[in-house]
């Protein structure tokens, strides 16, 4: 049942990974040399309920390998509840045609609680209108943990890419947990504003409820309520390097949690 936590974990701090790349994975195609880097950061995040602060530390970093394939990989160390673990993931973005591209993202990790076992992501893109910039998304993913629990979900999102430098994003995800099994829902609402190699600026609202959310290796309260704030500043302080910060609110039945993470990328 831990993987829940996961939720609130790998899910509320990877999903914020996953959007930022899934922006720069849609701009790639247009200004493909923004794949071509490498980033390193900390985090640390202060929780209520008597819980211990959460310190993070992660290496990530993309690659293009031609005008179709993008390769990404990422490592995040962290100590949390007590407890401290490793998560490795790596994915590829595929360019099918002008109209249809797709992800895989695979994720383990070492033996802790917060952490799932595996994590299978894949993702289906289609751009539609006349200019392409509206895209619809679709998406499933498996997740196991080293405890008893496993969860799987469906993913339904759209962005929109207007004229001027924003970008407007929203989506769905439906998930079924088990032991139950237990269903919940998320939802998430994403505006960005920036270009690459300038400035990317992107404020994000995820809420809804989690299966499972796991505080130790055996609490596992049911059904809870929680929503996410986040705001990312990715900053080119020069063409090729700069900075990238995310500020972050969890708020939930259980705990809040609220914190920061900085990390400083090169291009290559």
């Amino acid at each position: 049942m831990k993987s829940k936590r996961n939720i609130a974990g790998i899910v509320t701090t990877l999903l914020i990974f996953t959007l930022l790349r899934s922006h720069v994975a849609c701009a790639a195609e247009n200004e493909l040399n923004e794949s071509n880097y490498y980033e390193l950061g900390v985090g640390y995040y202060d929780l209520t309920a008597g819980f211990e602060s959460w310190k993070e530390a992660y290496a990530r970093g993309s690659w293009q390998q031609n005008q179709d394939n993008v390769w990404q990989w990422e490592v995040l160390t962290a100590e949390r509840f007590n407890e401290s673990g490793t998560y490795v993931s790596g994915s590829l973005t595929h360019v099918f045609n002008s109209d249809w591209y797709g992800s895989l993202h695979l994720g383990t990790s070492d033996d802790v609680f917060f952490f799932p076992r595996y994590r299978v992501d894949a993702f289906l893109n289609r751009k539609f209108l006349e200019e392409k910039n509206l895209i619809g998304t679709i998406g499933v993913y498996q997740e196991d943990t080293r405890q008893e629990n496993e969860e799987s979900g469906f993913y339904l999102g759209a962005t929109y890419y207007f004229p001027s430098p924003w970008i407007l994003e929203v989506g769905t995800r439906k998930v079924r947990s088990l032991p139950g099994p237990e269903y919940s829902s998320r939802y998430k609402l994403a505006v960005t504003y920036g270009s690459v190699f300038d400035r990317y600026i992107i404020a994000q609202v995820d809420w809804g409820n989690e299966a499972y959310q796991l505080v130790s290796a055996t609490i596992t309260p049911v059904n809870i309520d929680s929503t996410v704030y986040s705001l990312t500043w990715r900053e080119w302080i020069k063409k090729d390097w700069g900075t990238n910060i995310m500020a972050e609110y969890y708020t939930s039945d259980t705990y809040d949690r609220k914190g920061v993470m900085f990390g400083v990328f090169k291009h290559f």
